[in-house]
């Protein structure tokens, strides 16, 4: 069963941007962070790193800097 759920992308959605909270996120297991406000752009980023193209779900470059 861990290798079916490892295959689902999670992005974290928190209203901190505070680093410590992205590295919790990330220490936790999140595939991807955004913050709050939510911007188009931005989720429309981590919508193309995790979904289209996902046969391998690979990390895509840049994944651990903000959007």
């Amino acid at each position: 069963m861990a290798g079916a759920r490892s295959s689902i992308p999670i992005v974290a959605l928190t209203a901190s941007a505070s680093s410590e909270v992205r590295f919790r996120c990330m220490e936790a297991g999140m595939n991807d962070f955004l913050s709050k406000p939510m911007e188009v752009p931005a989720v429309r980023l981590a919508l193309e790193r995790w979904c289209l193209g996902s046969a391998g779900m690979t990390v895509a470059p840049g994944v651990s800097e903000p959007a």
